[in-house]
This record gives structure tokens, C-alpha cells and sequence, in this order.
């Protein structure tokens, strides 16, 4: 199959379903010319989609890949046997794939690794066939890597929701090694790296929620944070079917607290010390959250969701530096304060009736 090695247009590809206008339906990105102004090729970028049953979604996502009008791009789709219409949508674009397969694989973190070991890019990062690039995302990347050689990796600002109209926006953070670790400050759609930062294979297949969070926590470890860069790359979907919508998130904790023991045995004492700490901060935060989400109609209730509260507070490191802790803290106080003012004034009320 064959690589994308002329900017492609939207006279190249077939036409917007009935209905689809707009990015990247009906417009396109202004084609780059096909060589450097140096007469070298554009920097290959490689693109990897792992794909199961995003039938609704993933034709947008190939479009948004293929008309970034970048002329030197391969892109692999991986689908894990999808029994919905992803392989018919696939197929409609497989004129402008490096390479693509649709069976059974173990998971996402297999699919990203069959997909990188065809890639031979020297910028490569992934998108999920969810989600979706924005107009002239390779060039502003590619111009990054070409002007600044020292950089490994980037982050960059991504919209996250469940359309981009209503969608909140994920800025990238660079952050500490230690605080990257307990809480990933980069979303994985905006995220893009020189292909042999790390040796491939690149993700852990015995991870299939976070194994982004641990590949680029690795980078971060060997090469410092990454460079930032401030422009919207993509659109970070969140719905029904999507993992990150599970309710369920009980696994995350353990991944997290797996991948925080890991890095720490490759650091110093003091720097491994510092990632316990900012884990702990992290898993208080969930477990205030918790309490501040459950039933408290009780004074009785009330009173120990705010003392477990302030316990969380005084055996956690550095926990009162997180606005968003004390925020929480003082709500579950002030609830207090409501139910035992709403218990007496109700049944002050009740002996002026004479009830």
C-alpha cells in the first residue's frame, strides 16, 4: 500500500456523506508544495488509529488525517475484527493507507504496537477512531521538530467533550516529572514524538487504560518534559462506548499506583519520594470527590463525610496547596452546617405549630 507522498485534497478523496459540512467534510487544509524549500522531503510523519466498532466515528477521523494537505504522511489503521461498518468505511479510503488489517488483536496497546512496527516515520503519534485532528496540525508540527532538534516530544491543546461546539479545553502542562506521573498532563491526542525517542514496541499490552500514560511518562523520564505547543491540535471525544466514560474508573487507581512504583525505582530516593507524594495528593482528590458526591442528608452523615474529610487533609503531604481540595473540604463542612441548621430550625418550627 502506498504512502501519502503528495499533499492530498478533498478533489482526492470521495465525497461528504449527505448532510456532512464543514472540517473535515466539505474544507480542507491549503496543500503544502511537495518538497522543502530546500528541495528536501517534509519530515515523514507516521499516524496510527487502533480501531473496534467506532463505526460513526472513524470517517471523520480518516478525512481529518488525510487533508491536512501534508505531503509526506503515513497513515496505518488497525481494527480489531470491528463488526459494525468500520471495516466498509476503512475500505472506502484504503487508496491512501500505508497499511491497514482488520482481526482479532489483544487489545488497544497490541493494536498501537502492530500499527507502529509498519510505521517508518520520523514523527509519529496516534489518534483514536473517535476522535479527530484539526486543520494544519502537521505542518505546525513538523516545523517544530525541524527548528528545534533538541525536542523529543510535544504536547499541544486539545478540546475534549462530547462535541466540539459544547467541549472544554485540555491546555498541556509540563509540569514535574513527579506530578506527570500521578496525573497525566497531556492529552494523548495532542502529543507527538520523534519515532526512535523510545525503542518499539512502545506500549505495555498489559495495559490497556493507561498505557499512553506510561509511554510518555518514560519520555518524560529519559528526556525531560515536553515542548508545548499553543495551538488547538484536536478534538478528544468523550462518549458512551468511549473507556474514559466507564463508570467505573476503580482500575485507573491501580494502574496508576502500578506505574507510579515503576518510575520511582528508575529515580533518585528523593525523586521517588516526591512521585509518592504527588500520588497520594492525587488519590485523596478522587476520594474527596467521592465522599463530596454521596448522599449526606443526615446530620450524622454530614458529620462524617467532613471529619473524614479533614482526616484525608492531615495525612496527605501538601494536600492544602490544591485549591480544588479546600474547595471541596469547605463544602462538605458547610454541609454540615446546612443539615444541623435545617434539623433544629425544622424542629424548632414543629414545637411553635405545636406539632
Amino acid at each position: 500500500m502506498p504512502l501519502v507522498n503528495t499533499a492530498l485534497t478533498l478533489k482526492d478523496l470521495p465525497p461528504a456523506p449527505e448532510g456532512k459540512t464543514g472540517w473535515p467534510w466539505t474544507e480542507q487544509t491549503e496543500p503544502l508544495p511537495d518538497k522543502m524549500a530546500d528541495g528536501s522531503d517534509w519530515p515523514r510523519i507516521s499516524i496510527v488509529t487502533p480501531s473496534y466498532n467506532q463505526g460513526q466515528f472513524i470517517e471523520e477521523t480518516i478525512r481529518s488525517v488525510l487533508l491536512q494537505g501534508y505531503p509526506n504522511l503515513e497513515y496505518i489503521i488497525i481494527d480489531g475484527s470491528s463488526d459494525d461498518n468500520s471495516v466498509e468505511v476503512i475500505k472506502k479510503y484504503e487508496s491512501w493507507l500505508a497499511h491497514w488489517v482488520s482481526e482479532p488483536d489483544n487489545g488497544q496497546s497490541d493494536a498501537l504496537n502492530k500499527g507502529f512496527h509498519y510505521s517508518s516515520g520520523t514523527i509519529s503519534a496516534y489518534l483514536n477512531s473517535d476522535d479527530l485532528y484539526f486543520p494544519n496540525v502537521f505542518w505546525d508540527v513538523a516545523d517544530v521538530f525541524l527548528k528545534k532538534t533538541d525536542i523529543k516530544w510535544l504536547g499541544s491543546i486539545v478540546l475534549v467533550g462530547e462535541n466540539i461546539n459544547t467541549s472544554s479545553i485540555w491546555y498541556p502542562s509540563s509540569g514535574n516529572l513527579p506530578l506527570f506521573v500521578a496525573n497525566q498532563l497531556v492529552a494523548q491526542p495532542g502529543v507527538f514524538w520523534i519515532s526512535e525517542v523510545l525503542p518499539k514496541p512502545y506500549f505495555d499490552v498489559n495495559r490497556q487504560h493507561s498505557m499512553d500514560h506510561k509511554f510518555f511518562a518514560e519520555i518524560y523520564l529519559k528526556f525531560g518534559p515536553p515542548f508545548l505547543l499553543s495551538r488547538k491540535t484536536s478534538f478528544y471525544r468523550y462518549h458512551k462506548d468511549s473507556k474514559t466514560c466507564s463508570p467505573d474508573q476503580s482500575f485507573m487507581i491501580g494502574e496508576k499506583k502500578k506505574l507510579s512504583k515503576e518510575i520511582s525505582d528508575q529515580c533518585d530516593e528523593v525523586t521517588a519520594k516526591k512521585i509518592h507524594q504527588e500520588l497520594t495528593r492525587q488519590l485523596a482528590g478522587i476520594e474527596i470527590h467521592k465522599l463530596f458526591n454521596k448522599d449526606s442528608l443526615s446530620i450524622r452523615a454530614a458529620w462524617h463525610q467532613a471529619l473524614h474529610a479533614s482526616l484525608i487533609a492531615v495525612n496527605t503531604p501538601f494536600l492544602f496547596r490544591d485549591r480544588v481540595f479546600l474547595s471541596v473540604s469547605c463544602k462538605l463542612w458547610l454541609r454540615l452546617i446546612r443539615n444541623v441548621y435545617k434539623t433544629f430550625v425544622g424542629a424548632s418550627s414543629n414545637i411553635n405549630k405545636g406539632i
